[in-house]
Protein backbone atom coordinates (compact mmCIF):
# COMPACT_ATOMS: atom_id res chain seq x y z
CA UNK A 1 0.00 0.00 0.00
CA UNK A 2 1.47 3.54 -1.02
CA UNK A 3 1.94 5.71 2.34
CA UNK A 4 0.78 9.34 1.68
CA UNK A 5 0.97 12.36 3.56
CA UNK A 6 -1.02 15.71 3.64
CA UNK A 7 0.40 19.23 3.02
CA UNK A 8 -1.68 22.40 2.92
CA UNK A 9 0.77 25.07 1.39
CA UNK A 10 0.89 24.47 -2.15
CA UNK A 11 4.26 25.17 -3.78
CA UNK A 12 5.09 27.14 -6.80
CA UNK A 13 7.04 24.17 -8.20
CA UNK A 14 3.49 22.63 -9.10
CA UNK A 15 1.85 23.49 -11.92
CA UNK A 16 -2.10 23.85 -10.80
CA UNK A 17 -3.75 21.55 -13.43
CA UNK A 18 -7.37 21.33 -11.88
CA UNK A 19 -9.19 21.74 -8.48
CA UNK A 20 -8.63 18.08 -7.96
CA UNK A 21 -5.16 17.07 -9.31
CA UNK A 22 -2.07 19.24 -9.06
CA UNK A 23 0.79 17.71 -11.32
CA UNK A 24 4.59 18.18 -10.24
CA UNK A 25 7.11 19.01 -13.00
CA UNK A 26 8.52 16.22 -12.75
CA UNK A 27 5.34 14.29 -13.07
CA UNK A 28 4.71 13.46 -9.99
CA UNK A 29 0.97 13.57 -8.90
CA UNK A 30 -0.30 15.23 -6.11
CA UNK A 31 -4.10 14.23 -5.04
CA UNK A 32 -7.11 16.55 -3.41
CA UNK A 33 -8.48 14.73 -0.53
CA UNK A 34 -11.88 17.08 0.39
CA UNK A 35 -12.09 14.99 3.82
CA UNK A 36 -8.78 16.09 4.83
CA UNK A 37 -9.29 19.53 2.78
CA UNK A 38 -5.75 18.95 2.26
CA UNK A 39 -3.34 17.84 -0.50
CA UNK A 40 -1.76 14.27 -0.55
CA UNK A 41 1.97 13.53 -1.43
CA UNK A 42 3.83 10.19 -1.59
CA UNK A 43 5.65 10.06 1.51
CA UNK A 44 8.71 8.40 0.34
CA UNK A 45 8.54 10.74 -2.82
CA UNK A 46 8.53 13.82 -0.27
CA UNK A 47 11.12 12.46 2.74
CA UNK A 48 13.66 12.34 -0.40
CA UNK A 49 13.33 15.43 -1.68
CA UNK A 50 13.62 16.66 2.26
CA UNK A 51 16.55 14.77 2.42
CA UNK A 52 18.10 15.74 -0.72
CA UNK A 53 18.11 19.00 0.65
CA UNK A 54 19.18 18.03 4.24
CA UNK A 55 21.84 16.10 2.93
CA UNK A 56 23.42 18.93 0.47
CA UNK A 57 23.44 21.35 3.10
CA UNK A 58 25.34 19.51 5.65
CA UNK A 59 28.05 18.49 3.09
CA UNK A 60 27.75 22.24 2.59
CA UNK A 61 28.17 23.41 6.15
CA UNK A 62 31.00 20.69 6.97
CA UNK A 63 28.23 18.40 8.97
CA UNK A 64 29.10 14.74 8.27
CA UNK A 65 26.21 12.65 7.29
CA UNK A 66 25.33 9.34 7.92
CA UNK A 67 24.76 7.02 5.10
CA UNK A 68 23.84 3.47 4.60
CA UNK A 69 24.33 1.96 0.68
CA UNK A 70 25.23 -1.65 -0.54
CA UNK A 71 24.84 -2.80 2.60
CA UNK A 72 27.71 -0.90 4.07
CA UNK A 73 27.24 2.02 6.39
CA UNK A 74 29.56 5.31 6.14
CA UNK A 75 30.30 8.42 8.26
CA UNK A 76 30.64 10.83 4.51
CA UNK A 77 32.53 14.14 5.03
CA UNK A 78 33.88 17.00 2.98
CA UNK A 79 37.56 16.57 3.49
CA UNK A 80 38.06 20.48 3.13
CA UNK A 81 35.85 21.05 6.45
CA UNK A 82 37.76 18.84 8.63
CA UNK A 83 40.70 19.74 11.01
CA UNK A 84 43.79 17.30 11.80
CA UNK A 85 42.10 16.96 15.64
CA UNK A 86 38.40 16.89 14.11
CA UNK A 87 39.83 13.71 12.20
CA UNK A 88 41.40 12.21 14.63
CA UNK A 89 38.86 12.25 17.10
CA UNK A 90 36.05 11.04 14.69
CA UNK A 91 38.75 8.16 13.62
CA UNK A 92 38.47 7.24 17.77
CA UNK A 93 35.18 6.41 17.20
CA UNK A 94 34.83 5.72 13.04
CA UNK A 95 37.48 3.63 11.54
CA UNK A 96 38.43 5.89 7.95
CA UNK A 97 37.97 3.92 4.80
CA UNK A 98 38.17 5.49 1.66
CA UNK A 99 38.80 8.88 -0.02
CA UNK A 100 36.95 9.81 -2.74
CA UNK A 101 39.32 11.75 -5.29
CA UNK A 102 37.86 13.39 -8.50
CA UNK A 103 39.01 12.06 -11.81
CA UNK A 104 40.25 16.05 -12.90
CA UNK A 105 42.46 15.99 -9.69
CA UNK A 106 43.87 12.17 -10.32
CA UNK A 107 44.71 13.10 -13.65
CA UNK A 108 46.46 16.13 -12.91
CA UNK A 109 48.62 13.57 -10.42
CA UNK A 110 49.48 11.14 -13.68
CA UNK A 111 46.39 8.77 -13.50
CA UNK A 112 44.58 8.12 -17.05
CA UNK A 113 41.05 8.00 -15.88
CA UNK A 114 37.70 8.64 -16.78
CA UNK A 115 36.32 7.14 -13.70
CA UNK A 116 36.66 9.25 -9.77
CA UNK A 117 39.01 7.03 -7.47
CA UNK A 118 38.21 5.24 -4.53
CA UNK A 119 41.77 5.54 -2.11
CA UNK A 120 41.99 3.43 1.17
CA UNK A 121 42.82 5.37 3.89
CA UNK A 122 42.68 3.20 6.90
CA UNK A 123 46.42 3.69 7.51
CA UNK A 124 47.36 7.43 6.36
CA UNK A 125 48.12 10.22 8.36
CA UNK A 126 45.82 13.13 7.55
CA UNK A 127 48.49 15.55 6.27
CA UNK A 128 49.08 12.26 3.82
CA UNK A 129 45.19 12.46 2.96
CA UNK A 130 45.16 16.13 2.35
CA UNK A 131 48.66 15.61 0.25
CA UNK A 132 46.68 13.26 -2.36
CA UNK A 133 43.44 15.81 -2.14
CA UNK A 134 45.24 18.77 -3.73
CA UNK A 135 44.24 21.23 -0.32
CA UNK A 136 47.91 21.52 0.80
CA UNK A 137 48.92 22.08 -2.69
CA UNK A 138 51.03 19.12 -3.13
CA UNK A 139 52.09 16.43 -5.72
CA UNK A 140 52.25 12.72 -4.80
CA UNK A 141 52.14 9.80 -6.25
CA UNK A 142 49.01 7.93 -6.23
CA UNK A 143 48.98 4.01 -5.15
CA UNK A 144 46.40 1.53 -4.10
CA UNK A 145 43.42 2.72 -5.38
CA UNK A 146 39.78 1.36 -7.14
CA UNK A 147 37.94 3.24 -9.47
CA UNK A 148 34.59 4.86 -8.21
CA UNK A 149 30.80 3.44 -8.73
CA UNK A 150 27.94 5.48 -9.14
CA UNK A 151 27.21 6.72 -5.99
CA UNK A 152 30.28 8.27 -5.11
CA UNK A 153 30.27 9.71 -8.74
CA UNK A 154 27.27 11.38 -7.71
CA UNK A 155 29.07 13.02 -4.24
CA UNK A 156 31.61 14.33 -6.54
CA UNK A 157 29.22 15.90 -9.04
CA UNK A 158 27.30 17.20 -6.19
CA UNK A 159 30.48 19.24 -4.58
CA UNK A 160 30.67 21.26 -8.02
CA UNK A 161 27.14 22.33 -7.46
CA UNK A 162 27.69 23.03 -3.58
CA UNK A 163 31.12 24.86 -4.82
CA UNK A 164 32.93 23.11 -2.35
CA UNK A 165 36.43 20.60 -2.55
CA UNK A 166 35.44 17.60 -4.54
CA UNK A 167 36.91 15.39 -2.17
CA UNK A 168 35.18 13.39 0.46
CA UNK A 169 36.27 11.09 3.79
CA UNK A 170 34.68 7.69 4.32
CA UNK A 171 34.35 6.59 7.93
CA UNK A 172 32.94 2.91 8.15
CA UNK A 173 30.04 3.00 10.47
CA UNK A 174 28.33 -0.02 12.52
CA UNK A 175 25.04 2.51 13.64
CA UNK A 176 21.80 0.79 12.39
CA UNK A 177 20.11 3.72 13.34
CA UNK A 178 20.93 5.44 10.37
CA UNK A 179 19.80 9.22 9.99
CA UNK A 180 19.37 8.78 6.10
CA UNK A 181 19.77 6.30 3.40
CA UNK A 182 21.70 7.15 -0.09
CA UNK A 183 18.93 7.54 -2.40
CA UNK A 184 18.29 11.14 -0.51
CA UNK A 185 21.34 11.95 -2.55
CA UNK A 186 20.13 10.73 -5.70
CA UNK A 187 17.63 12.82 -6.90
CA UNK A 188 17.74 13.85 -10.86
CA UNK A 189 16.85 17.33 -11.13
CA UNK A 190 17.77 17.53 -14.62
CA UNK A 191 17.69 20.97 -16.71
CA UNK A 192 14.44 20.68 -18.41
CA UNK A 193 12.92 20.34 -14.89
CA UNK A 194 14.80 23.25 -13.36
CA UNK A 195 14.01 25.41 -15.90
CA UNK A 196 10.64 25.30 -15.35
CA UNK A 197 10.48 25.95 -12.24
CA UNK A 198 12.50 28.97 -12.78
CA UNK A 199 10.98 32.42 -11.88
CA UNK A 200 11.07 35.93 -11.68
CA UNK A 201 11.24 37.06 -7.63
CA UNK A 202 11.77 40.75 -7.92
CA UNK A 203 13.00 43.84 -10.37
CA UNK A 204 13.70 47.34 -9.62
CA UNK A 205 15.31 49.96 -12.22
CA UNK A 206 19.02 50.81 -11.24
CA UNK A 207 21.15 54.32 -11.97
CA UNK A 208 24.59 53.23 -13.21
CA UNK A 209 27.40 55.82 -13.35
CA UNK A 210 28.14 57.11 -16.62
CA UNK A 211 25.00 55.18 -18.72
CA UNK A 212 22.20 57.84 -19.77
CA UNK A 213 19.85 55.43 -20.12
CA UNK A 214 17.34 53.38 -18.79
CA UNK A 215 18.74 50.44 -16.19
CA UNK A 216 16.85 47.02 -14.46
CA UNK A 217 17.74 44.17 -12.60
CA UNK A 218 15.74 41.52 -12.22
CA UNK A 219 16.01 38.29 -9.56
CA UNK A 220 15.40 35.00 -11.23
CA UNK A 221 15.48 31.81 -9.20
CA UNK A 222 14.93 28.17 -9.10
CA UNK A 223 13.02 26.46 -6.40
CA UNK A 224 15.26 23.42 -6.31
CA UNK A 225 18.75 25.28 -6.44
CA UNK A 226 19.28 27.88 -3.72
CA UNK A 227 21.24 30.32 -6.07
CA UNK A 228 20.07 33.66 -7.48
CA UNK A 229 20.74 34.73 -11.14
CA UNK A 230 20.15 37.86 -12.35
CA UNK A 231 19.60 39.95 -15.41
CA UNK A 232 20.68 43.53 -15.84
CA UNK A 233 18.54 45.33 -19.15
CA UNK A 234 20.15 48.01 -20.63
CA UNK A 235 17.79 50.66 -22.28
CA UNK A 236 15.26 48.46 -24.26
CA UNK A 237 17.09 45.54 -24.59
CA UNK A 238 14.16 43.09 -23.54
CA UNK A 239 12.06 44.91 -26.02
CA UNK A 240 13.94 44.37 -29.25
CA UNK A 241 13.23 41.28 -31.44
CA UNK A 242 17.09 39.47 -30.95
CA UNK A 243 18.78 41.82 -28.39
CA UNK A 244 22.28 42.23 -28.38
CA UNK A 245 23.22 39.69 -24.97
CA UNK A 246 26.68 39.28 -22.62
CA UNK A 247 26.36 35.96 -20.28
CA UNK A 248 28.88 37.07 -16.96
CA UNK A 249 29.84 35.09 -14.24
CA UNK A 250 30.13 36.62 -11.36
CA UNK A 251 33.83 37.90 -10.46
CA UNK A 252 33.81 39.04 -6.89
CA UNK A 253 37.52 39.52 -7.51
CA UNK A 254 37.61 41.36 -10.78
CA UNK A 255 33.57 42.68 -10.79
CA UNK A 256 34.46 44.40 -6.95
CA UNK A 257 37.90 44.39 -6.67
CA UNK A 258 38.94 45.49 -10.28
CA UNK A 259 41.56 42.75 -10.04
CA UNK A 260 44.44 42.92 -12.76
CA UNK A 261 44.41 39.16 -13.00
CA UNK A 262 41.61 38.81 -15.22
CA UNK A 263 39.84 40.45 -17.77
CA UNK A 264 35.97 40.22 -15.80
CA UNK A 265 36.10 44.00 -14.86
CA UNK A 266 37.00 45.32 -17.97
CA UNK A 267 34.92 43.11 -19.98
CA UNK A 268 31.92 43.68 -17.86
CA UNK A 269 31.79 47.39 -17.63
CA UNK A 270 32.22 47.38 -21.35
CA UNK A 271 29.76 45.16 -22.14
CA UNK A 272 27.31 47.28 -20.52
CA UNK A 273 28.71 50.70 -22.24
CA UNK A 274 28.60 49.37 -25.34
CA UNK A 275 24.10 48.07 -24.82
CA UNK A 276 23.79 51.84 -23.86
CA UNK A 277 25.49 53.23 -26.95
CA UNK A 278 23.19 50.70 -29.41
CA UNK A 279 19.84 51.47 -27.53
CA UNK A 280 19.85 48.60 -25.18
CA UNK A 281 20.90 45.06 -24.38
CA UNK A 282 20.77 42.51 -21.47
CA UNK A 283 23.65 41.15 -19.41
CA UNK A 284 22.94 37.78 -17.72
CA UNK A 285 24.47 37.99 -14.63
CA UNK A 286 25.07 34.47 -13.42
CA UNK A 287 26.13 33.46 -9.80
CA UNK A 288 29.28 31.08 -10.93
CA UNK A 289 31.93 32.59 -8.84
CA UNK A 290 35.06 31.00 -10.22
CA UNK A 291 34.10 29.38 -13.44
CA UNK A 292 31.55 27.53 -11.13
CA UNK A 293 33.36 26.67 -8.17
CA UNK A 294 32.82 29.19 -6.02
CA UNK A 295 35.05 32.13 -4.17
CA UNK A 296 36.85 30.20 -1.65
CA UNK A 297 38.23 27.43 -4.05
CA UNK A 298 39.12 30.20 -6.55
CA UNK A 299 41.41 31.89 -4.06
CA UNK A 300 42.59 28.10 -3.75
CA UNK A 301 43.62 28.08 -7.02
CA UNK A 302 44.57 31.99 -7.25
CA UNK A 303 47.53 30.31 -4.48
CA UNK A 304 48.10 27.54 -7.16
CA UNK A 305 48.38 29.73 -10.28
CA UNK A 306 50.88 32.16 -7.86
CA UNK A 307 53.30 29.08 -8.11
CA UNK A 308 53.42 28.44 -11.36
CA UNK A 309 49.98 26.90 -12.59
CA UNK A 310 47.79 28.06 -15.30
CA UNK A 311 44.17 29.02 -14.78
CA UNK A 312 43.49 25.59 -16.29
CA UNK A 313 45.95 23.46 -14.93
CA UNK A 314 45.14 24.72 -11.26
CA UNK A 315 41.13 23.51 -11.48
CA UNK A 316 42.63 20.52 -12.12
CA UNK A 317 45.07 20.29 -9.64
CA UNK A 318 41.90 21.01 -7.08
CA UNK A 319 39.82 18.71 -8.28
CA UNK A 320 37.51 20.51 -10.47
CA UNK A 321 37.13 20.70 -14.66
CA UNK A 322 38.42 23.86 -15.89
CA UNK A 323 34.81 25.03 -16.11
CA UNK A 324 31.90 23.83 -14.30
CA UNK A 325 29.82 26.71 -15.20
CA UNK A 326 25.74 26.01 -15.95
CA UNK A 327 23.87 27.95 -18.98
CA UNK A 328 20.37 27.26 -18.54
CA UNK A 329 19.81 29.86 -16.29
CA UNK A 330 20.40 32.30 -18.58
CA UNK A 331 18.31 30.55 -21.36
CA UNK A 332 15.45 30.12 -18.64
CA UNK A 333 15.45 34.17 -18.16
CA UNK A 334 15.66 35.01 -21.59
CA UNK A 335 12.30 32.90 -22.33
CA UNK A 336 10.60 34.35 -19.62
CA UNK A 337 11.28 37.61 -21.08
CA UNK A 338 9.75 36.32 -24.57
CA UNK A 339 13.06 36.24 -26.36
CA UNK A 340 14.11 33.37 -28.40
CA UNK A 341 17.00 34.75 -30.65
CA UNK A 342 20.01 36.96 -29.64
CA UNK A 343 22.71 38.60 -31.05
CA UNK A 344 25.72 37.30 -28.74
CA UNK A 345 28.66 39.61 -27.03
CA UNK A 346 31.48 36.55 -26.30
CA UNK A 347 34.39 34.94 -27.67
CA UNK A 348 33.65 31.44 -26.20
CA UNK A 349 32.20 29.48 -28.35
CA UNK A 350 31.22 27.09 -25.58
CA UNK A 351 28.44 29.77 -24.45
CA UNK A 352 27.09 29.68 -28.27
CA UNK A 353 26.58 26.16 -28.13
CA UNK A 354 25.13 26.13 -24.36
CA UNK A 355 22.44 28.34 -24.87
CA UNK A 356 21.17 27.09 -28.08
CA UNK A 357 21.06 23.56 -26.51
CA UNK A 358 18.62 25.08 -24.41
CA UNK A 359 16.53 26.64 -26.84
CA UNK A 360 17.65 30.19 -27.58
CA UNK A 361 18.95 31.17 -31.01
CA UNK A 362 22.38 32.82 -31.63
CA UNK A 363 21.58 35.03 -34.74
CA UNK A 364 25.27 36.16 -34.44
CA UNK A 365 28.42 36.18 -32.34
CA UNK A 366 29.96 39.92 -31.45
CA UNK A 367 33.43 39.50 -30.58
CA UNK A 368 34.24 40.97 -26.68
CA UNK A 369 37.21 42.32 -26.43
CA UNK A 370 38.28 44.37 -23.41
CA UNK A 371 41.47 45.88 -22.13
CA UNK A 372 44.27 44.11 -21.11
CA UNK A 373 47.49 44.57 -18.92
CA UNK A 374 50.54 42.77 -18.78
CA UNK A 375 49.41 40.67 -16.01
CA UNK A 376 46.43 39.25 -17.72
CA UNK A 377 48.58 38.20 -20.99
CA UNK A 378 49.08 34.58 -19.95
CA UNK A 379 45.63 34.44 -18.69
CA UNK A 380 43.99 35.16 -22.03
CA UNK A 381 46.47 32.92 -24.01
CA UNK A 382 45.81 30.17 -21.81
CA UNK A 383 42.16 31.04 -22.32
CA UNK A 384 42.76 30.74 -26.21
CA UNK A 385 44.82 27.65 -26.58
CA UNK A 386 43.00 25.65 -23.20
CA UNK A 387 39.46 26.85 -23.87
CA UNK A 388 39.09 27.64 -27.51
CA UNK A 389 38.12 31.13 -26.75
CA UNK A 390 38.57 33.31 -30.05
CA UNK A 391 40.58 36.34 -29.17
Amino acid sequence: MRSFIAIYVISPILNIKNEKSITFNSGFNFFYNSKLNGWLVNKDFFNQIIFFHQSANDLSNGIPINIKYSESSYIILGLSAITENDFYKLSEFYKPKYLVLSKYRAKYLGIETSENLLIDIHNKSFDEITDISGISYKTVTLENFNTDDNFFNHLIYLASNLEIVPCFLLFEADDENLYRNYESLLIDFDDENLQNNFREISRSPLKLRNIDVPVEMVAFKSNFASKEHYAIIIGDGAKADTPLVRLHSACYTGDLFASITCDCYDQLHSAISKMAECGGGIIMYLMQEGRGIGLSNKLRCYHLQNNGLDTVDANLAMGFPDDVRIMWPAAAMLKIFGISKVNLLTNNPKKTQDLEKYGIIVESTVKHVAHTNSETDSYMEVKAKKMGHTL
